[in-house]
């Protein structure tokens, strides 16, 4: 048998087996599938949906003059101006909010393939609303914990962005390449950006369900609860805190982290982003 074809019949495999998990424990996993809407409905959607936008339609203008912040930003992190709004925005989107948005200026042109590596890195966190609010004050039972929280969330991300520019070897920036028209007006880049948002969060409330499901069949299990804890703090970053209760250095963990389901929310536009470079549609620079 190929290793092709026998990649394929695992994952067959693997597919048949979660089908009749599904069956067999179908309680179990509409009971997740709905505990995964609710988080969705209250806590990512409101906290999520309008941030998208405002930050999709702000990288829509992040082109041409730059301000004193954006050159000192470029300065510093070694990246073009236009990258700081996205890096300041990205602070208050929250996941994956920074890896659409550098997704989006790298399809632009603004980013080299070696700048948005770099970037990737250092641009996503949890938003200033999950933490304040959804951990903050829903699980820690204090704004200022949540606050906490974001800080040391915030300055972790500038402390690896600025220690990775130290290691940058800048190269000449690229010409830029759109592929895209550029927005004739402002009433169609806020439509775009609407259209853009509104994906993004089906995105990540599908992977948000999906893990949802598979916290719920973990919980019926008979691992030790000290083992559950960790599965929960891996798989999923509001899972994760609730299961971490009133500890904030678990929870800055997790909220660091970010859960598995942020991995593959991420993944898909990461992929994205190298798949333009394969079918040779922008230059690698």
């Amino acid at each position: 048998m190929k290793k092709s074809d026998a990649v394929k019949f695992f994952y067959f495999t693997l597919s048949l087996i979660a089908a009749i998990i599904c069956v067999l424990y179908s309680v179990q996993v509409k009971k997740g599938i709905i505990t995964g809407l609710k988080v969705c409905s209250e806590a990512l959607i409101p906290s999520l949906f309008p941030f998208f936008c405002i930050c999709f339609f702000t990288t829509g203008l992040a082109q041409g003059k730059s301000g004193f912040l954006s050159r000192l930003f470029s300065a510093a992190f070694k990246l073009p101006p236009e990258a700081g709004i996205v890096f300041l925005l990205s602070m208050i989107s929250g996941y994956p909010g920074g890896i659409i948005m550098v997704n989006d200026l790298f399809k632009k042109g603004i980013l080299t393939r070696s700048q948005a590596k770099r970037m990737c890195l250092f641009s996503c966190s949890s938003g200033p609303a999950f933490c304040i609010i959804a951990v903050g004050e829903g699980i820690c039972s204090s704004k200022k914990t949540g606050l906490f929280l974001l800080i040391s969330n915030i300055v972790s991300q500038i402390i690896i962005g600025l220690v990775l520019s130290l290691f940058s070897k800048e190269k000449p920036k690229c010409k830029e390449v759109h592929l895209y028209e550029e927005k004739k007006d402002y009433s169609a880049l806020f439509t775009d950006s609407v259209e853009k948002s509104i994906n993004s969060v089906i995105s990540v409330c599908a992977y948000v369900l999906i893990f949802s499901a598979v916290g719920e069949l973990i919980g019926i299990t008979k691992i030790k609860e000290e083992i559950k804890r960790l599965i929960f703090m891996l798989l999923e970053v509001t899972t994760g805190c609730i299961k971490c209760g009133n500890k904030p250095i678990m929870l800055a963990f997790v909220l660091g982290f970010g859960g598995f389901c942020v991995f593959f929310q991420i993944k898909k536009h990461l992929q994205s982003l190298f798949i333009l470079f394969s079918q040779g549609l922008l230059p690698d620079c």
